[in-house]
């Protein structure tokens, strides 16, 4: 994700008047210099989310500075008294974004941001920096010819974002579990690791995740891992066998039972299919 620097705006003469929600703007970039700071104060009429890749930025909500670390992200608006930029510290900051227009956009900023801080973490496997993702590959490819589609991705971007932001609601012990698994599916020994590493027993993780959630920890770290095994089929050429591991499943033949348990098809049916020709994919 995110191989390709450059930034891209969009400006369509034939959009419909007083848009809801508009994409304005979307791009990666890498800088180094001081001499990139926004401050957002007497800025347009704009509303700025970004994502930190590498490296370092800063970020002053009007009250106070934020470091942004890789999987840190910020959703400010402007007016407003808020800046972000770059200080010298040995690397460049890269980082994703996008930026909004449109007379409904105040209520989703609202619906994001309310009683907490605009700045918070997302991994970046999930829906929201896949959405981002998504946007600045179809820009890169000067696929995004018409407002209409551009509307769309940026209400998936924001209705991403909505969702993921309601596990921030999660009490501490569930939001430490969904990060654990959804950064480390990978290698994970199963729920039970999960458990052992928050000091609780299994019993307590599966009765807490499934009150807060609906669903239980073991299917949590099952989607996680098809989501990822999903999108290399897709993606990549990689071997079915050597997929599975990377995912998290013991070998192979595990991993084509599970996969057809809950998708409804084999692996390799589902990367031959000639129906499925995404880019991504969201379980």
């Amino acid at each position: 994700m995110f191989d390709h620097l450059g930034s891209y705006g969009f400006l369509f003469l034939d959009d419909i008047a007083n848009a809801p929600i508009q994409l304005r703007s979307t791009g990666v970039e890498a800088r180094d210099s001081e001499s990139y700071y926004y401050d957002n104060t007497d800025r347009e009429f704009l509303y700025i989310f970004q994502y930190t890749l590498s490296g370092v930025g800063y970020y002053w909500d009007g009250k106070k500075l934020h470091e942004l670390h890789p999987g840190q992200a910020f959703f400010a608006k402007s007016p407003s008294p808020s800046a972000y930029y770059y200080k010298e510290n040995g690397s460049p900051w890269k980082f994703a974004f996008a930026t909004f227009r449109g007379n409904s956009m105040e209520d989703y900023y609202q619906k994001i941001v309310q009683e907490r801080t605009d700045v918070f973490t997302l991994s970046p496997n999930c829906s929201t920096i896949r959405s981002l993702s998504r946007i600045h590959s179809l820009a890169h490819r000067q696929e995004i010819t018409n407002p209409f589609l551009a509307t769309s991705l940026a209400v998936e971007l924001l209705m991403n974002l909505c969702i993921e932001n309601t596990t921030s609601e999660y009490p501490p012990l569930v939001r430490h579990a969904i990060h654990i698994m959804e950064n480390e599916f990978s290698t994970l020994n199963g729920v039970e690791e999960v458990a052992a590493r928050l000091h609780i027993s299994q019993s307590h993780l599966c009765r807490e995740f499934s009150s807060q959630t609906g669903i239980t920890p073991i299917v949590y770290l099952t989607k996680t891992r098809l989501q990822h095994s999903a999108n290399q089929l897709l993606k990549t050429s990689s071997k079915i066998d050597d997929i599975a591991l990377a995912s998290g499943f013991s070998n192979g033949n595990y991993f084509a039972k599970v996969f057809k348990k809950y998708i409804g098809c084999s692996p390799k049916e589902f990367r031959n299919s000639p129906e499925i020709s995404w880019d991504n994919i969201t379980l």
